[in-house]
């Protein structure tokens, strides 16, 4: 049995061994505690993920939810003929993207402006799962939907560019997106979620007017992955099928990410999604309550002092007791690198969790992270439903930002 992480004999098909090198690479698991043995006759195995794993699919998952659901389980799928082909996959196109053969091309191509915003966007998912072992391949972690009839037979043979369910609108090829609530809804009709990890060497930018020349057809030109920021066919329409690329200054609503060969892609977690669940909170002891406010308050006394580093030590044991207030306060000293050190995506992990309790004011540092891309993907639309939602709590900054930033 091959071992679930490197270093990995990766087997070509003429089956001679290629030695991935030593240490984690992106989509690889945290291994500990987990029993990878698999019974005889079968090609994988699914195994609960470990917390690590499974507060990294939360992060990827809290780009874009589902509204009404939360994660309900996370298992790794474990299939080594699967991550063999994957490893040596990405090696072989590590190798082949040095050649000349490869280079994109798409700046000498009319509208070459807007594809290069398109290509930005591609090049912030990709810029956070750099493996510098592999520094020419585009590693993303994408989400794909699927029914729980064809679940089995992904994490036993993979992904198959079958092209069933239409022709292809932007290429024949194996479809995921970056966005969990567009692959729950649209592709897997509300079933599975598959956390799969994709590689490429060059993807195509696609913009409004690609797709009589990709429509049904293999990878365009030298380009192994096709890149489409969509808008829904009804924007009025909140369960919507049909989505098409952007026109020029068109915001998008959804990523789509399109490859043409089965070993570009490893799934590597299955994602069960569960109800949310309306829970009354449980009522704390009124002196511990006392207690955490008064860590709260002394926070606020010393910030008001400009001793912001304890003030910010304050905010952050009274928010890791649950305290939303100090949650906000938090996450807007991280945001603002008051105290302590600026760091986006940290701030947003204290804004969220006091936004989903409805804080007004979280809910707008939630819009505005996600309007700019603060420590998230930037997502101007989703930014624009936490400042209706936090104006309509009463955030007067929410309000404003409707009127000046979507005019």
């Amino acid at each position: 049995m091959l071992p679930p992480n490197g270093p990995m004999p990766c087997m070509t098909p003429q089956h001679q061994p290629v030695l991935i090198p030593a240490g984690k690479r992106p989509w690889h698991v945290n291994s500990a505690g987990l029993d990878f043995s698999i019974k005889a006759g079968n090609l994988f195995k699914l195994i609960a993920a470990n917390p690590e794993d499974k507060e990294k699919v939360c992060r990827w998952y809290l780009r874009h939810s589902v509204s009404g659901y939360d994660i309900g389980s996370v298992e790794v799928i474990h299939n080594p003929i699967l991550l063999a082909s994957f490893e040596h996959s990405v090696q072989s196109l590590n190798n082949r993207a040095t050649s000349g053969a490869f280079a994109p091309k798409w700046m000498n191509e009319p509208h070459a402006e807007q594809r290069r915003k398109v290509y930005k966007m591609f090049e912030t998912i990709v810029q956070p799962n750099m493996d510098p072992i592999y520094p020419n391949v585009k590693l993303l972690p994408m989400w794909h939907g699927t029914k729980n009839a064809v679940l089995g037979s992904i994490c036993q043979t993979g992904f198959a560019n079958l092209a069933k369910t239409d022709k292809g609108f932007f290429g024949k090829g194996i479809y995921a997106t970056n966005e969990a609530e567009y692959a729950f809804r649209v592709y897997g009709k509300g079933e599975a979620l598959i956390l799969t990890w994709f590689s490429c060497r060059s993807a195509y930018p696609v913009i409004d007017g690609d797709m009589a020349k990709l429509a049904g057809k293999n990878n365009y030109e030298n380009y192994d992955a096709h890149f489409v920021p969509v808008v829904p066919k009804d924007s009025t329409n909140p369960n919507e099928a049909n989505y098409f690329p952007c026109k020029p200054n068109q915001q998008h609503r959804y990523i789509e990410l399109v490859v043409f060969a089965e070993v570009q892609c490893f799934p590597r977690f299955v994602v069960r999604l569960q109800a949310t669940l309306k829970k009354e909170p449980k009522p704390l002891i009124a002196a511990k309550v006392d207690a955490i406010s008064q860590i709260y308050n002394q926070g606020k006394v010393f910030y008001d002092s400009k001793s912001y580093a304890e003030a910010f030590k304050c905010f952050l044991n009274a928010a890791q007791k649950g305290h939303v207030r100090a949650l906000y306060r938090t996450g807007l000293c991280l945001y603002e690198g008051t105290g302590t050190q600026v760091d986006y995506a940290t701030a947003l992990k204290y804004f969220q969790p006091a936004a989903n309790l409805g804080d007004p004011s979280s809910l707008y540092m939630v819009g505005l992270c996600c309007y700019y891309g603060h420590g998230c993907i930037q997502e101007p639309m989703k930014a624009r439903d936490y400042f209706k939602l936090a104006a309509s709590k009463g955030s007067q900054e929410a309000a404003t930002a409707l009127k000046t930033l979507f005019k």
